[in-house]
């Protein structure tokens, strides 16, 4: 127990030990407090005279006095036992303030690189801790080459191994030859230990930076084992996982070299790199890039499903109300808004952080309860628990699908500009022989017909008209829902038959 000016009680053990913690200099970053009765007790009564920049103060005191008590229980707990086996009080003061990262232990410039680079000390010290670790031969003051720290990295490879196997081996086959498990991306398996209970949703157990290095060791192994992920996808993997986990100031990911120097940037200027890049920490995208082969749509009704209703909502208002429409970006004395829910999204959750993004979910998910839609409410967008939860992309496919069908645009343009030169055709033939499937149409291989690359296009923007007809359409919503669910279903045969003979072609040809 933690008390602000209460002296220790005649008698109580643990308030010795407690007061001797604090006077030993073996907290980190900790304070008395007050206990949780009287804290609740303090911010029920300003909240309840009207307070409210005082209510609000006293919850941001509550929740500071929280992790900072939690971040101390076990720093105390270990100062006890150190005490209790005889240890004196300098030496038990020494090892809880070390027990993990000691926030008090301070470079000369440790100020100044943490303002422009959060936790930069603490994961310098983490860094060190695990490193010793690791490299230290002794165990019980013998000398040994399997540690206790080394048997549990190595547990944990194996870990990490053993759990990928078993979600490949539940995963169901999906229409284009792969694995619902590859349709997982990359950031929603590196920093959990996934357990998957269906083919496309698992639970996701955080793991704490550094012990998933070694778990991603064994996953990744594993994927590449059994075909999953190419030998130089998981090296690529493997290293940015380990920038990761010990590199404080490392590259971010993305695909070319200045959006991997976003992670040079100080923090301060993060969100505005990662806007311009499109891509977030991890490399995926922020907002959704239109496809250049439908009509495009203002900004501010693009955006994905999961996005939270009232970030849809309040772009489509702000749009329409600056003179835009459906088709059209509205704009502020000449100067285009591009009110987009996903950038509005990132945004916020990136000033807000944790509080922000639990207050957006309860709001999303108590809008849809109301409504009678908590039936559309995924377990990853549920607040809190969504944490431990992940699910299967349904834009991963998609993104293939983008990247196949642009690359073999490429192909026919290259016939195009061929047109009369012989020589030229008939290499382009044996280079792309493998591609017929793609490219029968009028390139030599075979009979004038419709090529899966012009199917594909075709039905693409059947399906992207129709939806839009079904979703102006004076129709019960249940019903709507239907019929924009089948049309997604016939989408997604679409990208999976595209894909499964685009990579075909791909491997037969290298």
């Amino acid at each position: 127990r933690f008390y602000r000016e209460k002296p220790a009680r005649d008698g109580n053990e643990m308030d010795r030990y407690a007061a001797e913690f604090h006077e030993d200099g073996a907290a980190t970053g900790l304070v008395l407090l007050k206990d949780q009765d009287e804290q609740l007790r303090i911010l029920q009564n300003k909240l309840k005279r009207g307070y409210t920049r005082e209510g609000l103060t006293a919850i941001g005191k509550f929740v500071e006095d929280f992790n900072t008590t939690m971040e101390n229980s076990v720093r105390l707990s270990a100062y006890v036992q150190a005490r209790r086996s005889g240890a004196d009080r300098s030496t038990a003061a020494t090892l809880a303030k070390d027990l993990t990262v000691n926030f008090n232990r301070k470079g000369e410039s440790t100020a100044q690189v943490n303002a422009m680079y959060l936790f930069f000390n603490a994961a310098v010290q983490g860094n060190v801790n695990m490193a010793q670790a690791l490299a230290s031969g002794e165990a019980g003051g013998k000398k040994k080459k399997v540690t206790n720290a080394r048997l549990a990295a190595g547990g944990l490879v194996a870990m990490g191994a053993a759990m990928a196997l078993m979600n490949m081996w539940n995963s169901e086959e999906d229409d284009d030859g792969e694995l619902k498990y590859q349709d997982l991306p990359e950031h929603a398996k590196n920093r959990v230990q996934l357990f998957m209970y269906g083919s496309e949703e698992g639970f996701a157990l955080p793991m704490a930076y550094g012990l998933n290095f070694f778990t991603n060791i064994g996953r990744l192994g594993a994927e590449m084992a059994n075909g999953v992920t190419s030998q130089e996808d998981a090296a690529v993997a493997l290293w940015e996982n380990f920038l990761l986990n010990f590199v404080p100031i490392a590259p971010a990911s993305g695909d070319n070299w200045e959006e991997k120097m976003r992670g040079f940037y100080p923090d301060l200027l993060e969100l505005h790199q990662d806007m311009l890049a499109n891509k977030n920490f991890f490399g995926s995208q922020i907002y959704i890039e239109q496809n250049p082969l439908f009509v495009a749509k203002s900004k501010a009704y693009v955006s994905r499903r999961s996005t939270p209703d009232l970030y849809k909502d309040l772009a489509e208002f702000m749009n329409d109300a600056t003179g835009g429409d459906t088709y059209k970006d509205g704009d502020i004395f000449g100067m285009n808004t591009a009110f987009n829910p996903e950038k509005m999204e990132y945004i916020f959750e990136y000033l807000t952080g944790g509080v922000g993004r639990f207050g957006m979910q309860t709001f999303d998910v108590g809008g849809k309860i109301m409504e009678g839609r908590a039936d559309e409410i995924e377990k990853r967008k549920l607040p809190i628990v969504g944490t431990f939860f992940k699910q299967t992309s349904e834009y991963e496919d998609r993104f293939e699908f983008y990247d196949n069908w642009e690359a073999t645009r490429q192909i026919v343009y290259r016939f195009k500009d061929a047109a009369g030169d012989p020589e030229e055709l008939k290499r382009l033939r044996n280079e792309y022989q493998h591609y017929a499937p793609l490219l029968d149409r009028g390139y030599g291989f075979g009979k004038k017909a419709k090529s899966l690359y012009e199917i594909a296009n075709r039905d693409s923007r059947a399906i992207s008209k129709t939806r839009k007809i079904v979703e102006k359409q004076n129709v019960d919503e249940d019903r709507r829902k239907e019929m924009l669910d089948t049309l997604d279903i016939n989408e997604r045969k679409i990208f999976d038959i595209y894909n499964k003979a685009f990579r075909e072609a791909k491997e037969r040809s290298e």
